[in-house]
């Protein structure tokens, strides 16, 4: 990844992180939503921006319909305040990390269980 790059997705976050913040959205602001992280391909041209709630990955895929309808007021914002001459087409997605890493501890655990069991028997 190049230091522009990297830079614009930071300055894009940063952005986007301030709009949905002030957005006037009531329904958006009940879903206490935040950017975790934005993707950019390397021609600058589309940006990938996972979005992730405090309430749970459904409040966020809700969040991120909300974001769509929005996707044209949130790049002129960007252009105007980052002195961008083409914003990148905006991707929003649900971050489910969280919840990823919960299944998996739990599979594990599963499998730690399973092999005591083993042991015990032999």
């Amino acid at each position: 990844m190049s230091f522009k790059v990297g830079r614009v997705e930071e300055d894009i976050k940063r952005q986007l992180s301030l709009l949905i913040m002030n957005m006037k959205n009531m329904s958006l602001a009940s879903k206490e939503i935040y950017v975790v992280k934005v993707k950019m391909a390397e021609n600058c041209l589309k940006a990938r921006v996972y979005i992730r709630s405090l309430k749970g990955v459904i409040y966020a895929k809700q969040a991120i319909s909300l974001l769509n309808r929005a996707i044209g007021f949130l790049k002129h914002e960007i252009s105007k305040n980052l002195g961008l001459r083409k914003v990148p087409n905006l991707e929003f997605l649900a971050d489910d990390s969280l919840e990823y890493e919960e299944h998996l501890e739990e599979l594990f655990s599963k499998i730690k269980k399973e092999k005591s069991g083993v042991k015990g028997e032999i």
